[in-house]
C-alpha cells in the first residue's frame, strides 16, 4: 500500500468533511475551522500505522506469489500465465483498496468524535506542502493522534 495513495485519500477524505461542513454552516456568524497534520497522523498514530503494516504485509505476500508465478510462466502457457497473473493483480488491487477503506474509516470516526465534541464547523490538512490555515483555526492534531493510539 503506497503512502502517496493514503495520503490522497486522507486528503478526499478531509476535502469532502471540509465541504459538508461549509455547506451546513451557512449563515452562522462564525465557522470554527479545526486543522490535521496529516503526515504527522499517519506517521505517530500506532492503530493506523498498524492497519498499513498489516496491508502491506498481504501486498508484499502477494507480490512474491507473482514472482513465483513469472517463475513457472514456460511451464504454465502464455494464455494460462496471463489469466493468474490479472487475477493476483486485481486481488493486489482489492488489498489495497480494503486497507485504505480501514485508514479511511477509522479516522473519519476519530475526526467525528473531535469535531463534534469541539463544536468544530470544518476539518482540514494543513501539511507543509498543502498549507492551508496561515492564522487561527485549531490544531487538533495531537488529539487525533491520542485517541487513536487509545481505540
Amino acid at each position: 500500500m503506497k503512502r502517496k495513495n493514503l495520503k490522497r485519500s486522507l486528503a478526499a477524505v478531509v476535502a469532502s468533511l471540509c465541504l459538508a461542513g461549509m455547506l451546513s454552516g451557512c449563515g452562522t456568524p462564525k465557522t470554527q475551522v479545526g486543522y490535521i497534520r496529516a503526515e504527522r497522523v499517519m506517521k505517530e498514530s500506532s492503530q493506523i500505522t498498524a492497519i498499513i503494516e498489516e496491508g502491506n504485509a498481504k501486498l508484499t505476500d502477494g507480490q512474491k506469489k507473482l514472482i513465483e508465478l513469472e517463475q513457472k510462466r514456460a511451464e504454465l502457457g502464455e494464455e494460462e500465465y496471463m489469466k493468474q497473473a490479472q487475477a493476483m493483480q486485481m486481488e493486489l488491487s482489492r488489498i489495497n483498496q480494503e486497507y485504505t477503506e480501514k485508514v479511511r474509516t477509522t479516522l473519519d470516526g476519530t475526526l467525528e468524535e473531535i469535531s463534534k465534541a469541539k463544536k468544530l464547523d470544518v476539518i482540514v490538512t494543513n501539511d507543509a506542502d498543502a498549507k492551508l490555515i496561515m492564522y487561527g483555526g485549531v490544531d487538533i492534531t495531537d488529539e487525533v493522534i491520542g485517541k487513536l493510539q487509545k481505540k
